[in-house]
């Protein structure tokens, strides 16, 4: 993450700066802010001013900021100046003077940053900046821990594709969207390249919102020359390799039917072929569900894609909310620590401070729910999916359980029966995404979920 590390002030014991002071905050309730001091043990004085008098009312923590260590070369420990927090100012709507100061040992006081926060109810009815659509549910493999094409798999499968002309009236709904439609991708816990039409239905939305992220999730082994060159001409900004092991045999064991070789080979077709046309995009990264089948392969799976040399290494943790994956997590997210979050744990620690992690390109996500926030990382509060059958959810993951048991959780709508904008502006709709933005658990499920945390 490039940042402009400038301190605002300084004197000769404090410098400091709050990230992108200029913009202002938008939102309601709660507000999330970030930035650094140096030196970081006067992290203990930071103090907030909200409308110039003092505010008690927010949380605040140390974070890690590695840009610090390039910014700063003469400081030892830099990064360790890193801090996020909330601030909670409630449901009295208005336009506020948020400030962070910090003290010296004489006790003079140092402005660290300053921004303008706007408090509006007006945002829970912005449009969604997340879409996805569930193009299609079919795949070629059976993953293990896969909720929809495990062996363990209690959802019965009847609508492998999304209808054509279902497809037709998303599409035609999504102009009223833009421009806060930020990223859109396609399926339903299928593999996109199965659905023969893609390219058509990806250039036909980025040419309606084109400055929205298009993105694929593939288990990559459909992909051949052809697909290459058609994937690198199209308008689809990233596309992200599902490999979940370092190694070949760690990889059959897992993701079941797959080419463990023939998928890396192309990744590796793909990045030459758009490196040679010296093209932008797309975006090439990778993914790495955290498993006990697979937890000694996490240093194995980085040098895999530092040797690719992607753009992007990914990490998450399943959900362990499926009969496919129970058995997969590391830990439940209310357990103590047990042998594989503790490995996991040394893991992390060891990675993140070898000359491996220099260039950046992943994050490994914590293991403990985050009690500074509970905004979901899949935008809970700002976006929608839509299965193969037009059904509209929250996300994917209540989806899928809802099919789990055979009922349809939290269904907000079906847009054979309404609109985009109706299903969004529904009562139960407004209603889920407003306790996200008070910092509540919509659902229980969301309570249990780890893609809440960490991320």
């Amino acid at each position: 993450m490039k940042q402009e590390n400038k301190p605002i002030k300084q004197d000769n014991s404090i410098a400091g700066y709050l990230d992108n002071p200029a913009n202002q905050i938008r939102g309601y309730y709660r507000f999330y802010f970030n930035g650094w001091i140096l030196p970081f043990q006067k992290f203990d004085n930071i103090k907030i001013r909200l409308n110039d008098k003092k505010y008690d009312n927010y949380i605040i923590r140390k974070m890690k900021r590695p840009d610090l260590n390039d910014a700063f070369p003469n400081i030892s420990n830099a990064e360790n100046g890193g801090f996020e927090g909330v601030i909670t100012i409630g449901d009295k709507e208005g336009t506020y003077s948020f400030v962070i100061n910090s003290y010296t040992d004489s006790n003079e006081e140092i402005e660290i940053g300053r921004k303008i926060i706007i408090n509006t109810r007006e945002v829970i009815h912005d449009p969604p900046s997340v879409l996805t659509m569930g193009t299609i549910s079919a795949c070629n493999l059976s993953c293990k821990m896969c909720p929809k094409h495990s062996s363990s798999s209690k959802i019965a499968l009847k609508n492998g594709l999304m209808d054509k002309k279902l497809i037709e009236k998303i599409i035609s709904h999504l102009e009223s969207f833009s421009p806060y439609l930020k990223q859109m991708s396609f399926q339903d816990y299928g593999e996109p390249f199965l659905y023969e039409d893609i390219f058509t239905v990806t250039n036909q939305i980025a040419n309606i919102l084109p400055e929205c992220d298009i993105t694929l999730t593939t288990n990559g082994t459909l992909l051949n020359e052809e697909l290459i060159d058609k994937i690198v001409q199209s308008k689809i900004s990233s596309v992200h390799f599902s490999l979940d092991a370092g190694k070949e045999s760690t990889y059959q064991h897992i993701r079941i039917g797959g080419n463990f070789n023939k998928v890396v080979n192309n990744i590796e077709v793909l990045l030459s072929k758009r490196d040679s046309l010296k093209m932008n995009r797309p975006y090439v990264g990778t993914n790495f569900l955290i498993m006990r089948s697979n937890l000694d392969e996490i240093y194995d799976y980085v040098q895999l894609c530092e040797s690719l040399n992607v753009d992007g290494i990914g990490f998450v943790f399943p959900f362990g909310l499926f009969e496919s994956d129970k058995n997969e997590i590391l830990k439940t997210l209310h357990e103590e620590d047990n042998e594989y979050s503790k490995k996991y744990l040394m893991i992390k620690n060891q990675l993140e401070n070898s000359s491996i992690s220099k260039k950046r390109r992943y994050f490994l996500p914590n293991i403990e729910p985050d009690a500074l926030l509970l905004d979901c990382s899949f935008n809970g509060k700002c976006s929608f999916y839509i299965d193969t059958v037009g059904d509209v959810y929250p996300c994917c993951v209540i989806a899928a359980k809802g099919q789990e048991k055979k009922i349809n959780l939290l269904s907000m709508g079906n847009i054979k029966d309404h609109s985009l904008t109706e299903i969004w502006e529904s009562i139960k709709f407004v209603d889920f995404r407003e306790r996200f933005y008070k910092g509540e658990y919509p659902h229980k499920i969301c309570k249990n979920c780890p893609k809440y945390y960490g991320i």
